[in-house]
């Protein structure tokens, strides 16, 4: 007599549900594992934009329109990016948002947000944007906490530069995880 081999309904269900248990148990580790690396690398890509944005002023690098251009990183709060581009310090910014300026929006990724601030960078000290312009040949920086120009108010004066600044870079999904870089005037970059 043959006798039929196989699992019986009851196994597989057992087995099912000791699967499900143990993936259920393991993704929350995993996450919190993974949170810190993605953060990790957010803030290396931001500062190695920084230093080549930095580099490009230094070196005289002209925007694809062929013009000795400040270069700028500008970031407007909450949002998960930020832009680069070549551009003339009394330019508006949304001007400058085309090929003939180098443009870049550089993604940080969809669960994280950058929030340029002063220090101490906390939620309190959040500012709505920040621009920061690397001056041709010499690389100083100037930084405002505008976010389109540089440009005299009504009265003639211009805007006070700001001699530090920092950028909070949030998780969304875990507001505990977080990182800070700060640059100054002279260009340097510092992590918390």
């Amino acid at each position: 007599m043959y006798k039929e081999r196989g699992y019986s309904l009851i196994e597989l269900i057992i087995v099912i549900s000791i699967v499900v248990t143990i993936a259920a148990v393991s993704l929350p580790a995993y996450k919190q594992f993974t949170i810190p690396q993605a953060l990790k690398n957010v803030s290396q890509q931001l500062k190695s934009d920084l230093r080549i944005v930095h580099n490009n002023a230094q070196n005289g690098v002209k925007n694809l329109g062929g013009n000795r251009v400040s270069w700028v990183l500008r970031v407007i709060g909450g949002q998960s990016y930020y832009e680069i581009s070549g551009c003339a310090k009394t330019e508006l910014f949304s001007a400058c948002k085309n090929s003939s300026h180098n443009y870049q929006r550089k993604q940080i990724g969809k669960t994280f947000r950058i929030y340029p601030c002063t220090l101490p960078c906390t939620n309190y000290t959040a500012i709505s944007g920040a621009s920061l312009y690397f001056m041709p040949v010499d690389g100083t920086i100037e930084i405002y906490n505008n976010v389109d120009t540089v440009l005299p108010d009504v009265t003639g004066n211009m805007p006070m530069a700001l001699t530090t600044i920092s950028f909070l870079i949030r998780s969304t999904e875990d507001t505990n995880k977080s990182s800070i870089i700060t640059i100054n005037s002279e260009g340097s970059i510092n992590t918390n």
